[in-house]
């Protein structure tokens, strides 16, 4: 039995790593929307092999897998997106691993793709640059195909990095970090993911290093069951009521690059739906472009009510998890994903965001903790429960 579960556990993380792979090569890198498609159903069907092979499965979790799977399929029909298939299969998977192992395979990936993707672009293998420019200044791409591509990579890896050095992250890592933070900044201009990264090195300085605040208050209980919901609301809200005629809105948008201004159009466009729409995206240069960057105004409107209103259960699930058990770094992470949200659609990208993955694995726990102790209160005694 030990074998066959470090057999199952393997299969599951070596799919995980095979679909990273794919997504920064096949759309990060070179936009290949085909192999995406010959590679995540593939990807898929090993993860649910592994999952079949493990065979240890309640009928509340078999309940939740089943409804993961219908939602998240439902997704990927409407939205033609295969990468949703992926990321059902690896929910329904998660409990067979750690999370701490799962960030590890991540972020290890990622920092060797990212690496040689950068080290190919200095060589002149991979383009430099791109057709952009922003107040007559050359934006880099450092080998992405896109200038947003290693900004964003960094930000998660920064969360990643963070996450497994837990209290022992040095000052002169934060100042490297810092460092690089202003260096991707000068050269991608791309001012979310820069000041983004300060408030997280600001949080982990405070929380963590200083330990000045215990997250276990029970106001913070209920805050964190907040943030989320109401995250969501004002960012649907903006989006709607955007108008140039506002002045406040109007520095917003343009702060954000026009983000809300397309997020307006976007809500002019499709309706909500409980199982969302075929958004209609394209990228032509600065002249022409058409994407939703709100996350949550995305996932409403692609994906629909019944997709939105579970992620936001997880997440709320989650961050108020983080407080109940003093968990800052975890704290840090969702809280800056929250922020991010409001402007980036990476908040269910499980290849570059994963901490999605940590739900089955801390409902598990929880209710493990509770089949051994019953009704007592521990640490896994969340709310949400």
């Amino acid at each position: 039995m030990k074998i066959k579960m470090r057999t199952n556990e393997t299969i599951y993380i070596g799919c995980y790593i095979l679909f990273i792979a794919t997504c920064y090569i096949f759309q990060e890198i070179f936009y290949k929307p085909r192999a995406i498609w010959l590679f995540c159903p593939i990807i898929a069907i090993g993860v649910i092999l592994s999952i079949v092979l493990n065979n240890q499965c309640t009928k509340k979790e078999m309940i939740l897998r089943i409804s993961i799977i219908l939602i998240f399929g439902m997704a990927a029909i409407v939205d033609s997106n295969a990468k949703m298939l992926v990321y059902a299969a690896l929910l329904c998977g998660a409990d067979m691993t750690s999370f701490r192992r799962i960030i590890k395979c991540s972020y290890w990936t990622s920092l060797i793709i990212v690496v040689c993707t950068m080290l190919l672009s200095f060589v002149g293998i991979l383009p430099n640059t791109g057709e952009w420019e922003r107040n007559g200044v050359v934006i880099w791409t450092f080998g992405f195909g896109y200038y947003s591509g290693l900004p964003y990579a960094f930000f998660y890896l920064v969360l990643e990095h963070l996450y497994l050095k837990k209290k022992k992250a040095a000052w002169s890592e934060l100042i490297v970090i810092l460092g690089l933070n202003y260096i991707i900044y000068k050269l991608s201009t791309l001012r979310l993911t820069y000041y983004l990264i300060y408030l997280v090195i600001v949080l982990y300085i405070v929380l963590i290093k200083f330990n000045w605040f215990n997250l276990k208050k029970k106001f913070l209980h209920y805050l964190t069951i907040l943030v989320y919901p109401i995250t969501f609301i004002v960012s649907i809200w903006v989006n709607h009521a955007f108008t140039f005629d506002n002045p406040r809105l109007a520095a917003i948008n343009k702060m954000l690059s026009d983000r809300i201004y397309l997020g307006h159009q976007a809500m002019t466009l499709y309706k909500i739906k409980l199982f969302g729409n075929k958004i209609e995206t394209y990228n032509n240069g600065p002249s022409e472009y058409f994407y939703v960057d709100c996350g949550f105004l995305y996932s409403l409107l692609g994906y629909g009510l019944i997709f939105t209103g579970l992620v936001l259960v997880f997440y709320v699930f989650l961050h108020n998890y983080s407080a109940r058990t003093n968990n800052k770094i975890l704290f840090i992470w969702l809280t800056a994903v929250a922020a991010f949200s409001f402007s980036n659609n990476t908040w269910i990208s499980i290849q570059y965001n994963p901490i999605l993955l940590l739900f089955p694995i801390v409902l598990k726990e929880y209710r493990r903790k509770k089949a051994l102790f019953g009704n007592a209160k521990s640490e896994f005694d969340i709310a949400l429960c």
